[in-house]
């Protein structure tokens, strides 16, 4: 046994992972079912078996590495993912295939942003752009939204949230120096897009070290937040004269409030803290390989 599959049945496009793991009678785990995922990897570890296939978006990558980041050290330093992408947006795999092509390698380490307790590969934020996951997650059922806009329903959500309005974020502070705006959002980032259609952070790299913060304030008009969205998705945004775009390793942002929180298209605990930090060439990540 050379490589063993996590499915999340519930993903965009699960049927056709299964279809091609029951095809080749592939070794597979239905997520949802494993309630110890840490006992699991430890235990295929011990077996000898070091190299898992996640099936899913980011939101289930993200729960993987959640997991994967409880291990010991030693055991994480023996693993290795490989991406059969079944989400909708697919932010990771993509920025991953990009990686792979330019460097002309099949194997690369990427970096993890850590935010207070929990941990993202793509990126997140917190004011207009959860928001916008929050949104989505209350909008009609996942189905119709899968089936109907598909990759286009965060583009959709997006709009929506422009024309009958959204509150943002106030930021007090960044690493201690006041800085007191009223935002539409901030944004962190390690990589360059998210939601597949925006791109937010156009200077991210998924393994330099470091990860970007994107800070864009709240305009005065329908028409300019239309603007700004516009820009994101051409990654024209930080040359705005509302937006502050800045590499950091480590930050620390003080809201005037808890606000809700999104990481790799997942919405996570609300805090008025942020404490962020890059933890370099964590995980590894190879093309899959088909046995």
């Amino acid at each position: 046994m050379k490589q063993v599959y996590l499915i999340n049945p519930s993903a965009a496009n699960a049927k056709k992972a299964f279809r091609f793991i029951r095809k080749n009678k592939y070794t597979h785990h239905n997520l949802l079912l494993v309630k110890n995922k840490t006992r699991m990897f430890t235990s295929y570890v011990q077996k000898g078996v070091t190299h898992f296939v996640i099936c899913g978006g980011d939101g289930t990558i993200n729960n993987v590495i959640t997991e994967y980041m409880k291990l010991s050290k030693n055991i994480r330093s023996k693993m290795i993912f490989s991406l059969f992408p079944c989400g909708t947006a697919n932010d990771l795999s993509r920025e991953l295939s990009k990686s792979f092509i330019r460097s002309k390698t099949r194997t690369m380490k990427i970096d993890l942003i850590k935010i207070n307790q929990d941990y993202i590969l793509t990126g997140g934020g917190t004011g207009f752009i959860s928001e916008v996951v929050q949104s989505l997650e209350s909008g009609t059922s996942k189905f119709i939204q899968n089936r109907v806009f598909k990759s286009m329903k965060y583009y959709f959500h997006a709009l929506k949230k422009i024309i009958v309005g959204y509150d943002g974020s106030v930021i007090k502070s960044i690493n201690g120096k006041p800085v007191n705006k009223k935002c539409m959002f901030v944004a962190f980032n390690n990589q360059i897009t998210i939601g597949k259609h925006f791109h937010l952070s156009p200077h991210s790299s998924q393994d330099d070290g470091g990860f970007y913060i994107c800070i864009c304030e709240k305009g005065n008009s329908m028409l300019k937040g239309l603007d700004i969205l516009k820009k994101v998705v051409r990654g024209t945004h930080i040359t705005d004269e509302l937006v502050t775009y800045q590499k950091y390793k480590t930050a620390k942002i003080i809201l005037n409030k808890k606000q809700q929180i999104m990481g790799d298209g997942e919405l996570l605990k609300p805090n008025q803290e942020l404490s962020l930090q890059i933890i370099p060439k964590e995980v590894t990540f190879s093309q899959l390989r088909f046995e």
